[in-house]
């Protein structure tokens, strides 16, 4: 029960329409919301006051708890690749280059990674930095180093390319997902995991891949579909109704030898039976009529061929 001297309170707010906060801003359409009638405000402030440090700490909790995977050392061993973060004390960043080839060993021994070359590789690698390449910008420094000096630090490229890959979010699974939803439309909605899965690989790689791993993807599908047998369905009823006649429906197969390969078809004929004169329909079942029935389907078939 609202007392009568308690004052009342109205609150604005301009909002795109919905559907309108993808548009450019120039092309959106807004409406103004109002709330009116609201009364014991300062008793609601009061009340959120109390709740708010519970959910603030609740919210940082959670937080903590999303990333806290960020909080493992072989992150904070990562900060050599930034020439910002260079010191004299060059066994501390190859013990941390160490434990990173370590934890990426798997990855890095297909490509012939060799542990004991990094240690010359490192030294000569910043003093080759501090002069010819002082006070290029990080990004930069990396792209000159991959392009004109990749054979002289082989190993160390090897490993700065790993940790320049590494996704700080879980952006790269979003956008699987966003790639997915744009995939799976409501008219393929019968798709199958495996289809669904090999589309994914060629949508999200393909800026990866070269002219020839797409030809040979391609190839690769088309002999997997003709190797495919493909089943084609035949209606085997006795009868169909079509437009209030019923309709008969025969089978014949044949066989014809061409080029020593021998060709399997298929012929339906449909034969009209009169259901108000049962014995024109006797007179036509018997050996003579399919006999006569098969030969007029086969030279149906010739003429077609």
């Amino acid at each position: 029960m609202v007392a009568d001297d308690s004052p009342e309170y109205a609150v604005e707010k301009v909002i795109p329409r919905s559907g309108h906060m993808r548009r450019n801003s120039c092309h959106r359409e807004y409406i103004t919301l109002t709330m009116s009638g609201l009364t014991f405000i300062k008793k609601a402030v009061t009340t959120i006051s109390q709740i708010k440090p519970k959910a603030v700490a609740g919210v940082n909790q959670c937080i903590d708890d999303r990333f806290k995977s960020f909080n493992e050392p072989l992150f904070k061993h990562m900060n050599w690749i930034d020439p910002a973060n260079w010191c004299d004390n060059i066994e501390q960043e190859l013990t941390s280059m160490e434990l990173i080839a370590t934890h990426f060993q798997e990855t890095l021994s297909p490509c012939g990674f060799q542990l004991e070359k990094l240690r010359s590789e490192w030294k000569d690698l910043k003093f080759t930095v501090k002069h010819f390449y002082e006070g290029v910008p990080f990004a930069k420094l990396w792209n000159k180093i991959f392009e004109y000096r990749r054979s002289e630090f082989r190993n160390v490229c090897l490993l700065v390319e790993i940790l320049l890959v590494l996704g700080p979010s879980n952006s790269v699974v979003e956008n699987g997902f966003s790639h997915l939803t744009s995939m799976l439309t409501d008219r393929r909605v019968s798709l199958s995991h495996s289809t669904m899965e090999h589309l994914l690989m060629i949508k999200i790689n393909n800026l990866v891949w070269s002219d020839k791993d797409r030809e040979d993807i391609i190839e690769s599908a088309l002999e997997t579909y003709l190797a495919t047998k493909r089943k084609r369905k035949i209606d085997d009823s006795p009868s169909v109704s079509m437009l209030g006649t019923v309709q008969k429906r025969k089978r014949y197969d044949y066989e014809s030898s061409e080029d020593s390969t021998t060709t399997r078809d298929t012929v339906i004929v449909d034969a009209d039976s009169d259901s108000d004169n049962p014995e024109s329909s006797d007179e036509t079942s018997g050996p003579e009529s399919e006999c006569s029935d098969r030969d007029a389907a086969l030279d149906s078939l010739d003429r077609t061929c």
